[in-house]
């Protein structure tokens, strides 16, 4: 990707796009598979890698997911629960591999916990859009926030926007959709453009499908970042594992990020090799048959061919009715000066 791999180039009109490999829960909970999760996304080129930092305590009432039969997620997330130590251990192990280290809380006291060790950002997952309490208590911490917005109709976002508003301008936001994967019928890119235009903020694609070609669109399509679940092998126990993509396919999705990059920017005028190649590709008028001096020119004696070095060939019907100042041989480039 570019020199720099801040986040805060988002949110200083750089065409760059920002990829984030999201390694989640795919390591297992082990710090010694994580290591190898940030070698493999640093050596792909991607700006950042994402994990989770989950309290159970904080963010779920154990009875009440016990009501919906939902205990097990509660000891899953346990199992994923990292300490202070451990976000430091991967933090520091992705700054020597020059890769961001990012981390989405799911409660106020994981944004606390991160804010401990000074994450360059914090990634709100879609089930937070209306928890104004993790939202405010992030957005004071005066990092930049990068919000999911899965599962909720646009209201529901203008609405977590206005409110972050009131404590920071540096968010983003992803527009993903929260079907693990996603069909493609239902990815609908179209709402890139939408939530670029309501909310006047950089806007990036949170990719559940299969593969990289939603990505790749996205890119295509103006996303300033991208979020594409990551593993170093499918075949690893894990449900998330499905929808991820292994090295080879995100270093595939960095070049084309970094092609998007070079390809971005508005019309300019014609570059030095253009302004040579216009030289011959163009036309200009030319004589059809030798033109005595003091002939009027007429659609039987001229015509139009290249190269373009004469009078250039969108003036044919104005030069129609000239009349010539010496004699022109046949299948010759006329000039101004050949003319009254």
């Amino acid at each position: 990707m570019s020199d720099s791999n801040s986040i805060e180039r988002i949110f200083a009109d750089s065409t760059d796009p920002y990829i984030i490999a999201e390694a989640g829960v795919n390591y297992l909970g082990r710090i010694d598979l994580a290591k190898v999760f940030i070698e493999e996304a640093a050596a792909a080129g991607a700006d950042a890698i994402k994990f989770q930092t989950h309290i159970p305590e904080a963010e779920m009432s154990a009875s009440g997911m016990e009501s919906l039969d939902m205990g097990d997620l509660y000891e899953r997330m346990s199992e994923q629960e990292l300490s202070i130590e451990d976000h430091r251990t991967l933090q520091q192990y992705c700054q020597s591999k020059g890769i961001d280290f990012l981390s989405t809380p799911f409660s106020a006291e994981a944004v606390k916990l991160l804010k401990q060790i000074d994450v360059p950002a914090y990634k709100i997952g879609s089930g937070e859009v209306t928890n104004y309490h993790i939202l405010r208590t992030a957005a004071e911490t005066g990092k930049p926030l990068l919000v999911s917005t899965g599962m909720h109709p646009m209201s529901a976002i203008e609405d977590a926007a206005e409110f972050i508003s009131q404590y920071t301008d540096r968010v983003a936001f992803f527009y993903c959709v929260s079907e693990y994967p996603t069909p493609v019928e239902n990815v609908n890119l179209g709402a890139l453009q939408e939530m670029k235009e309501a909310l006047d903020a950089p806007i990036g694609f949170s990719d559940h499908t299969q593969g990289i070609e939603a990505s790749v669109i996205a890119l295509a399509q103006g996303a300033d970042l991208i979020e594409k679940h990551f593993t170093i092998d499918r075949r690893l126990p894990g449900g998330d594992q499905e929808v991820s993509i292994e090295p080879d396919e995100l270093e595939e999705l960095v070049e084309y990020a970094d092609v998007v990059a070079k390809t971005r920017g508005d019309r300019v005028p014609p570059t030095e090799t253009e302004v040579e190649i216009a030289e011959w590709a163009r036309h200009s008028i030319v004589s059809k048959t030798a033109i005595p001096q003091g002939t009027e020119l007429t659609e039987s004696n001229i015509t139009t061919k290249r190269p373009g070095t004469g009078i250039p060939s969108s003036e044919f019907y104005n030069v129609l009715g000239e009349t010539t100042s010496t004699r022109i041989e046949a299948d010759c480039v006329i000039d101004w000066t050949d003319l009254v």
